[in-house]
């Protein structure tokens, strides 16, 4: 099981290598029993929410411990429609 507090603050990186921020938040769906994650809200190295980011859910490829990791390069991020 994953909590959200551990997933909080780190660092997202494209399939490139290139740091695109930290995890800020995430959109969830409350149309199953259990909420269903839809999208990282991602908080730009600039620190501030006018460069958010929102990557949907099926353009994560993992998770591991103090990283997550994209599939897409930074410029195909699609962008998120809920």
């Amino acid at each position: 099981m994953i909590f959200l507090s551990t997933l909080l603050r780190q660092s997202i990186y494209d399939i490139e290598g290139r740091r695109l921020g930290v995890l800020h938040d995430v959109c969830v769906t409350l149309d199953e029993a259990f909420p269903v994650v839809t999208a990282l809200v991602v908080r730009s190295p600039l620190g501030n929410s006018l460069n958010d980011m929102i990557i949907p859910w099926y353009q994560v490829n993992s998770l591991e411990e103090g990283k997550i990791h994209l599939v897409v390069k930074q410029p195909h991020i699609a962008s998120y429609t809920p």
